[in-house]
């Protein structure tokens, strides 16, 4: 199996859009938020229910903004694989087999 960085970094969409809507509920409808957002009340939906939606880090800054939350409140990382020795040596194959220049390393 080849090494998959985004195992390790990667942002868990489940959770962070559930802290979306948490941030909303009681305090904006989707309508509202589109609004000042700049897009239609459909993309937020997509936004909050699309699990394979991801939504870019430029707009959940300016949501954070938005709702005067700390970024780091709304977004959730998945918990990272433990890195061995094994995931180690994955990874050195993996930037050697991109590394595409005339020189030998």
């Amino acid at each position: 199996m080849p090494f998959n960085p985004h195992a390790y970094f990667s942002i868990n969409w489940e959770s962070t859009k559930e802290n979306l809507r948490d941030l909303m509920v009681g305090r904006i409808s989707p309508e509202v938020l589109a609004e000042a957002m700049f897009v239609t009340p459909r993309t937020i939906r997509n936004w909050l229910n699309d699990p394979e939606r991801p939504i870019s880090l430029e707009t959940l800054v300016l949501l954070s903004k938005f709702f005067d939350a700390d970024l780091r409140d709304i977004l959730v990382f998945q918990k990272p694989l433990p890195v061995t020795a094994q995931t180690l040596e994955e990874l050195r194959s993996a930037e050697l087999s991109q590394h595409h220049s005339p020189f030998p390393l």
